[in-house]
């Protein structure tokens, strides 16, 4: 097949504005299986044909969606990597060390003369054939005009680090002996303190280009940090931070960065293990989702400070507002309002100052006899025990929901 063939084939593909399609036209061109993934080894589109083919680096791929850590460390091992971004514009026969059992054609996707992507496809040597080096390069350029056309033409420094930051992000790096193996490989000193943050952009704005911008003025503050790119949302992992959390310096920084561009983040509970980094993770976009309900003036949102109002809000998923709260709140409400009584508002003070009656009594500007006295007949009017753990609990969350609403 020609070049002016496969020029065609492929820009008539790139027209229907999907990786899947074009990936499909690639097929028909060589009439042999082919994968495409970004530079950090993230699947762009499902390998065609979406069948195994007795050969690890495309089965697994195929299985999970992405190309995972054993996968890299294949490339990595028998320099792939190192080949193919040595060789701009070239494509590449593997057929040496583990690729000799398994060979393939390969090169990279490039925009501006940086790599932002990998395509293969799997060749034995009987079906080789010259013409198909040009006609990869053709491929290599049109999904490089798809990835640019949906924002996806984001350079990487470090390939093996951002792939590794992915796993690691996503929980999927929770072996001790893989991480450490990986933290070697990519040279990553990872210890001490660590901290999660999850960070949003106005729906309206250039979401690549803001995290950009924020990554490359983040860099200037800190560079004991990961991160990763999980739909609209930043994920940073810090690490050798403060026992408290992010350290002072670091958080001024970032916070005036964020400001100047519009960026809204959530950080999560400081923590000393990895293993369980996705527990982290949601806290991070627990906190960002709460606090940009609740104070969307500030730009920075803290787990430990918002726990209860994510807790609150993932309730409400599930369970109507009202009935989080407690009968014996209504019940009052209406008693205050037919008896010109303030039994709720006492109610309210005891609960919220967890039953203690000195901090009630001082809080109300009433004597421990009134308190008594509004207690036996809050229990009369509403059936409730207040001596009972339930009840108050109970009675405590309904407060808080209350609130909650008054300030939404």
């Amino acid at each position: 097949m020609d070049k002016k063939e496969v020029t065609l084939i492929m820009f008539d593909a790139v027209k229907s504005g999907s990786f899947d399609e074009v990936l499909k036209a690639a097929y028909q061109i060589f009439q042999m299986p082919i994968a495409v993934c970004d530079a950090s080894f993230e699947m762009l589109a499902q390998n065609y044909p979406p069948t195994p083919q007795d050969d690890l680096c495309w089965d697994m791929p195929l299985a999970e969606k992405k190309v995972p850590l054993e996968v890299v460390q294949i490339f990595q091992e028998h320099d792939l990597i190192d080949k193919v971004n040595q060789s701009p514009g070239e494509t590449i026969f593997l057929n040496w060390g583990w690729f000799q059992d398994h060979p393939r054609l390969t090169t990279a996707i490039r925009s501006e003369g940086g790599i932002i992507g990998y395509i293969a496809v799997l060749c034995t040597q009987e079906a080789y054939q010259s013409w198909q080096d040009e006609a990869l390069q053709v491929v290599a350029d049109a999904m490089g005009i798809m990835m640019e056309k949906k924002g996806l033409s984001r350079k990487e420094t470090n390939i093996i680090l951002q792939s590794f930051a992915r796993e690691l992000i996503m929980g999927n790096v929770q072996d001790p002996l893989e991480l450490a193996r990986w933290s070697e490989l990519v040279k990553l000193d990872l210890h001490d303190t660590y901290v999660m943050m999850a960070i949003s952009s106005p729906p309206e704005a250039n979401r690549q280009e803001l995290f950009s911008f924020f990554l490359r003025q983040l860099k200037l503050h800190t560079t004991s940090m990961v991160y990763h790119i999980q739909g609209h949302t930043l994920y940073l992992l810090f690490y050798r931070q403060s026992k408290k959390g992010i350290l002072t310096e670091t958080l001024v920084g970032m916070e005036s960065i964020m400001k100047s561009i519009g960026l809204y983040g959530g950080i999560s509970l400081p923590f000393q293990s990895l293993e369980h980094i996705s527990k982290y993770r949601e806290q991070a976009s627990m906190a960002l989702t709460a606090g940009r309900k609740m104070d969307s003036q500030l730009r920075i949102y803290f787990f430990e400070k918002y726990a209860l109002e994510t807790i609150l809000f993932s309730a409400f998923e599930k369970i109507q507002p009202q009935n989080c709260i407690h009968p014996a709140i209504n019940q009052l409400k209406k008693h205050d309002q037919d008896n010109n009584t303030d039994y709720l508002d006492t109610l309210k003070s005891y609960v919220m100052n967890h039953q203690n009656v000195g901090e009630t009594c001082q809080a109300l500007h009433i004597h421990r006899n009134t308190l008594g006295y509004r207690l036996k007949k809050i229990e009369e009017t509403t059936g409730i025990d207040l001596k009972d753990t339930n009840t108050n609990t109970y009675l405590l969350i309904g407060f808080h929901v209350l609130d909650l609403m008054k300030r939404l």
